[in-house]
């Protein structure tokens, strides 16, 4: 119950974050979402490849298809979530998982 509330509270800070979100396009909200799903990939391979979380942020800040665009400023949220999902969770589908929930919330 605890994950269910935590991926909850993750998603609602996400997009209640997203000022222009009312105003948002299809077209934009798909590109929002596959951003912060960049982040969730990196995320996901640095924990499979038992980097800190610490460390993991500093990493994905880092990474050419994540600096310097939107996403950016989900980093930290992004990357705490992914090391809260329990391991069984982890792998290629995380991401595809959460790009689906996103370009599909409707908040």
């Amino acid at each position: 119950m605890k994950r269910i509330f935590f991926s909850l509270s993750v998603t609602c800070v996400l997009f209640s974050g997203t000022a222009t979100m009312a105003a948002e396009t299809e077209e934009q909200r798909a590109a929002r979402c596959a951003a912060q799903a960049a982040v969730v990939t990196k995320a996901v391979e640095l924990r499979l490849e038992d980097k800190r979380e610490k460390r993991a942020r500093k990493l994905v800040l880092k990474d050419d298809e994540i600096a310097g665009t939107a996403a950016e400023s989900h980093v930290d949220l992004l990357v705490n979530w992914v090391y809260q999902l329990p391991e069984e969770q982890l792998g290629d589908q995380t991401a595809v998982a959460f790009e689906m929930a996103c370009s599909q919330f409707s908040g």
